[in-house]
C-alpha cells in the first residue's frame, strides 16, 4: 500500500465517522446496479392478467390462460451488454471559506468525509460488480461512471477524480482528500459554483452519448451555503440547476454549512 502510518491513522479515522454512510451508499449502488441490469425498453410480455392480447383469441378458445398482455422493461438477452451507464460528476467546494470556517463547524471535515464516503463506496461496489458481472470475454459491465471535480474562489473546474480513473487504494484515495485540503487552504477568496455546476454537466455530456441513448446523468453539487457574500440568487441557483435540462442531466445541490440562514429563498 505505500502509505506512512500516520497518514494510514488519519484516513482510518476518518473513514470510521461515516463507515454507516459508507455501508448505506453501497446499498443505494447494488440498487442501481439490480436496476440497471435491465433496459430502460419497454415491451409488451404475456401474462394472466393486464390487457387482452387481441392476437390470442384463439389460444383463449383452446384454454390458454396466458392471454393477456402487460407493459414491463425489456430483460437483456444472454450475452448482451447494457450500454447506459450511469454517469455522475460530484463536485465539492474547497474553496477558501470551506478552510477558514473549518474551526467553527468542520465543514471542511465533512466535505472531506463526503469525498472519502463516495470514493470507498464507489469502490467497494466496485469490487462486489466484478465479482458478480464479470462476463464470458472477462471484462465487466459498469453499471455507474464518476468523476469527482472541485470549485475555489480561483477555478471552477479542478479535476480531483478522472472519469475511468477511480482511485484503487486507500493512498490514492487519501492523496485525493489530501489535494482538497490544499486548494482550500492556499486558494483565493471567492465563489465560482454556479460556473462550476455548469462545467460538471459540460463534462458528463463530453463523455456520454447523445440526449436520446437512455443514459443517466447525475451531477451531485456540494457547497457550504456562503452565497449572501457573493449575490448569489435564487434565480441564479435554478438556472444552474436546469441548465442543459434538455440533455437530460439531472442537478441536485447540497449545502453542508451555513451562517444565519442564507440558503432560506
Amino acid at each position: 500500500m505505500d502509505m506512512d502510518a500516520t497518514d494510514w491513522k488519519r484516513y482510518s479515522l476518518m473513514k470510521s465517522r461515516v463507515i454507516d454512510e459508507i455501508e448505506s451508499m453501497k446499498l443505494v449502488l447494488s440498487s442501481m446496479s439490480s436496476q440497471n441490469s435491465s433496459s430502460s425498453e419497454r415491451v409488451w410480455k404475456s401474462s394472466s392478467d393486464g390487457e387482452i392480447d387481441g392476437d390470442r383469441l384463439v389460444d383463449a378458445l383452446a384454454g390458454e390462460r396466458m392471454i393477456f398482455k402487460k407493459r414491463v422493461k425489456r430483460e437483456l438477452k444472454i450475452g448482451e451488454k447494457n450500454n447506459h451507464p450511469k454517469r455522475i460528476s460530484i463536485l465539492l467546494d474547497i474553496s477558501a471559506s470551506m478552510y477558514r470556517f473549518d474551526g467553527v463547524d468542520g465543514r471542511l471535515q465533512r466535505m472531506s468525509e463526503v469525498a472519502l464516503m463516495l470514493m470507498e463506496a464507489f469502490h467497494q461496489s466496485s469490487i462486489v460488480q466484478q465479482q458478480q458481472q464479470s462476463t464470458s470475454d472477462g471484462t465487466t459491465e459498469q453499471t455507474y461512471l464518476y468523476e469527482l471535480r472541485g470549485h475555489t474562489g480561483d477555478d471552477a473546474s479542478i479535476v480531483l477524480v478522472n472519469w475511468n480513473e477511480p482511485p484503487k487504494t486507500d493512498k490514492d484515495r487519501y492523496a485525493v482528500i489530501q489535494s482538497m485540503q490544499a486548494y482550500a487552504q492556499y486558494c483565493d477568496s471567492g465563489d465560482t459554483t454556479l460556473e462550476a455546476v455548469r462545467c460538471a454537466v459540460d463534462s458528463i455530456l463530453e463523455q456520454g452519448s447523445s440526449s436520446s441513448s437512455g443514459e443517466d446523468r447525475l451531477v451531485l453539487a456540494f457547497s457550504d451555503a456562503n452565497l449572501d457574500r457573493y449575490g448569489i440568487t435564487s434565480k441564479q441557483l435554478t438556472e444552474s440547476v436546469v441548465y442543459r435540462k434538455a440533455d437530460k442531466v439531472s442537478t441536485y445541490l447540497f449545502f453542508i454549512a451555513s451562517f444565519g440562514d442564507p440558503v432560506s429563498y
